[in-house]
């Protein structure tokens, strides 16, 4: 018996936390007062906002009847910060937030504060020694790179000229953040395209970057002031929440889906891509495709059948966040899918390529690493025609926010109830509080049960 509901009609999803942090740092560095409306309420976000607060921005947050929230910062500007903690006990938790905690080492590397950052068990787990080596050889103090990290920024910053080691939207802003107070012009690339929300918001903060037409990355030349924009910062609704709608509806038979006023940003589609090119029924309209982030609605319908998928190595930054949901669909493709480029993985708030692999191995399908020459990690998926999960089973998303929703949608194309424990569920608020009760209300029945 199908307990399940299909998915049917419009649907909206929180504002995309990716832009939220950068618009906050942004604002909080900038001359001025910045309006930020559709600021989403999930925990990383939060934490971004308390931070900017502690280091010296004045922040005034209003949260509507429809629960979105709109927030004022009036930035330190030119003055710099005035963090609002005594001296010897600077310390900011960034919580869960690897987001937060790079982009405060970018932002402060270029003034002589010292500051501890901590946070959970998940963030001091994973390394920060990749952007602290390029920011200590522009003038950042750094007693030791395991948490709590303690810095203290430079005067005079020097300007830098890196190649990232890898494509990353998160390294790059810190980098830009930094390079706006050094003395000079900075070069900064990266060996693929990653997410341009940076880039965007740095001409609506009027930042005077060159990007460079044979290069991935940019040019910069600081010291330089963002300038709070006159009309406010628009915040849509964040693609990759959508992305778990998306994959429930291509799997539920009868559904028809339409999320609203979703990001439609070109370096965030890659997951569209991918499942236009396996035969999925997902059509994207786009509302404003102005200067600033595009915006538009995504429609998907059930699809009984899809074909495999085969990504290229430089394309995986335009859906790594969107891997566990791509892994569910091609565990469901007639043949062999294989997901280049992927080891980026293995550094966020779990080992999500080996939770992904085990997620896929319970509901039957085969799915292993392949180590490349050069070091970099592809994901080989064997896909079957029906996936199938023991009702009732228990386990475990690692205290991963998306690896707990990825479950969640599993579970609900398996058509069974799964048991996750309650840090699991609770990891979820970290981007997209409210997810679970909205998915099993519309789904007509709770794929997750919570075990205290």
């Amino acid at each position: 018996m199908d307990r399940r509901t299909a998915l049917k009609g419009p649907i909206c999803v929180p504002g995309d936390k990716s832009i939220a942090h950068r618009a906050l740092f942004f604002a909080a560095q900038a001359q001025g007062a910045t309006q930020i409306f559709g600021l989403p309420r999930g925990k990383d976000v939060r934490s971004s906002l308390n931070a900017i607060e502690k280091l010296g921005a004045k922040v005034s947050l209003a949260v509507g009847e429809d629960g979105i929230a709109s927030v004022m910062v009036e930035g330190w500007g030119s003055d710099g910060p005035k963090p609002h903690m005594p001296e010897d006990a600077r310390t900011v938790d960034c919580g869960n937030s690897g987001t937060t905690a790079r982009f405060i080492l970018g932002m402060l590397s270029g003034y002589p504060i010292k500051i501890s950052l901590d946070g959970d068990p998940s963030l001091k787990s994973r390394p920060m020694r990749r952007l602290l080596d390029p920011l200590c050889s522009m003038g950042l103090s750094c007693s030791s790179c395991t948490w709590p990290i303690e810095v203290c920024g430079a005067e005079r910053l020097k300007p830098i000229t890196v190649e990232l080691p890898v494509a990353s939207a998160q390294m790059k802003t810190a980098l830009l953040f930094a390079a706006l107070r050094a003395r000079g012009t900075s070069r900064i690339t990266e060996p693929a395209a990653s997410r341009d929300h940076t880039e965007r918001l740095a001409e609506a903060f009027d930042i005077k970057l060159v990007k460079l037409t044979c290069e991935n990355g940019f040019e910069i030349t600081g010291p330089q002031t963002p300038c709070a924009p006159d009309d406010p910062i628009v915040i849509p609704g964040d693609f990759s929440s959508a992305a778990f709608w998306i994959t429930a509806a291509l799997c539920i038979p009868g559904s028809d889906l339409t999320i609203e006023g979703v990001g439609l940003n070109p370096t965030r589609l890659g997951f569209v891509k991918a499942l236009q090119a396996m035969g999925a029924n997902i059509s994207v309209e786009c509302i404003d495709d102005g200067t600033s982030e595009p915006y538009g609605r995504i429609h998907a319908a059930y699809t009984e059948l899809v074909g495999p998928c085969e990504t290229l190595a430089n394309e995986s930054a335009t859906f790594i966040d969107e891997v566990p949901l791509l892994a569910i669909m091609c565990a469901r493709a007639t043949g062999e899918s294989l997901i280049r480029n992927i080891g980026e993985l293995k550094l966020k708030e779990c080992d999500r390529l080996t939770a992904v692999i085990d997620m896929l191995s319970q509901c039957g399908a085969n799915a292993r690493v392949v180590e490349n020459e050069d070091g970099s990690l592809d994901l080989l998926i064997s896909g079957k025609a029906k996936l199938g999960i023991p009702d009732g089973i228990k386990v475990s998303a690692h205290h991963d926010h998306r690896i707990a929703m990825a479950w969640a949608v599993l579970s609900a194309v398996c058509q069974v109830q799964i048991r996750l424990d309650a840090g699991d569920i609770d990891s979820i608020s970290v981007s997209y509080p409210g997810f679970l009760d909205e998915f099993s209300r519309r789904l007509g029945y709770a794929p997750i049960v919570r075990v205290e």
